[in-house]
């Protein structure tokens, strides 16, 4: 990729983040140039359409940029014959997660107001949704809109917190 093409995907990426988002950048000034475009181009290619989850993984990237873990957004997983999409996973990798025990699966659920607490159906739907993928060896995590909104950073602190304590006590 071209120079030209890669600053107008950062500059297009960038004017597409929503305003929370890019007001989590300009309060952690002290990243660095080259990490904050890879994060950018990271989000802008990526397929999260949801404006949570986009400001869910800048707090991501920001609070984890030294700990090197690697999370997978919109994982397809076939699970008790079923197929869901997670918006975001956290699973063992030989390269880059490789703390993690080889059968470890995290998965985190950004759940906004509109699509997964309006109607008593749509919280059966998340209720199945998570037995299911705890029946597939996952651990559940979920954070509400609004948490992710108004304290993003909190969000994913609570997220390397769980899988420190799961590491530490052996229960992962």
């Amino acid at each position: 990729m071209n120079k030209e093409k890669y600053f107008e995907i950062l500059i297009k990426g960038f004017e597409e983040l929503p305003m929370r988002a890019k007001s989590l950048i300009l309060e952690h000034k002290t990243l660095d140039e080259k990490f904050l475009s890879n994060v950018i181009c990271d989000i802008s290619v990526s397929n999260i359409k949801s404006p949570i989850e986009k400001i869910f993984l800048v707090a991501f990237y920001i609070h984890t940029k030294e700990k090197f873990i690697y999370i997978d957004s919109q994982k397809k997983i076939e699970c008790n014959e079923k197929i869901y999409y997670v918006d975001f996973t956290i699973e063992y990798d030989d390269y880059v997660n490789y703390f993690l025990p080889y059968d470890f699966k995290l998965a985190i659920e950004c759940d906004g107001y509109n699509f997964h607490q309006k109607t008593k159906e749509q919280v059966d739907n998340d209720n199945q949704r998570e037995f299911d993928l705890k029946m597939c060896g996952y651990n559940v995590l979920r954070f509400s809109g609004r948490e992710i909104f108004n304290t993003p950073m909190e969000c994913v602190k609570k997220i390397t917190d769980y899988l420190e304590y799961k590491i530490k006590k052996g229960m992962v």
